[in-house]
């Protein structure tokens, strides 16, 4: 379901507290981009061998982390002059986006990276990925595919809530008979 760009507008110049401060830094608001970019990350440290994830929460953190840096930090003017070629603008850019992504993984809990070339690598890699994972995540029913992981996970919480019976056979007993004895 589209979300109605007017009625955000409208909620956001009455919000107040954490919803006044996700407004005022325009962070997106609709779930699949932010599923979007936990696939990226987590797709970023399974083929980035110097990144890897500890915990559940490392990509989030790691995610807002970026987005509030995103949001404070960087001037949205840089972007609307990066370059088309390799010159030393790209290379500061690509330094100082290094910088950061290194920063904030040594900083958050639950996600590491080793080396030198994982930091520069690692923001290259997931800038991609996630651009193509949002190609295609448009056409993804998310109501649909949510149905459907609650419905699997309801029959596998079902199934090891049954526990399954199993019958031991009782041990034969065989009696001798003293003639039969050595």
């Amino acid at each position: 379901m589209p979300i109605n760009q007017d009625a955000v507008a409208s909620a956001c110049d009455s919000a107040s507290g954490i919803s006044g401060l996700i407004c005022s830094m325009n962070l997106p608001l609709q779930p699949s981009y932010w599923i979007i970019q936990l696939v990226g990350l987590s797709v970023t440290a399974f083929l980035l061998p110097g990144l890897k994830i500890t915990s559940i929460f490392g990509p989030i953190f790691m995610l807002v982390s970026m987005a509030l840096v995103n949001a404070f930090l960087w001037d949205a003017s840089l972007f609307y002059q990066l370059p088309l070629d390799f010159n030393n603008h790209a290379l500061t850019i690509l330094i100082w986006n290094a910088g950061i992504f290194w920063l904030l993984v040594k900083l958050l809990p639950g996600i590491e990276i080793s080396g030198i070339i994982s930091p520069i690598l690692a923001p290259i890699l997931f800038t991609g990925i996630t651009i193509f994972a949002g190609q295609y995540a448009t056409k993804v029913d998310w109501e649909n595919l949510a149905n459907g992981v609650m419905t699997r996970v309801e029959q596998e919480k079902n199934r090891l809530k049954k526990p399954e019976v199993r019958v031991k056979p009782e041990p034969q007993k065989i009696e001798v008979t003293p003639s039969e004895k050595f």
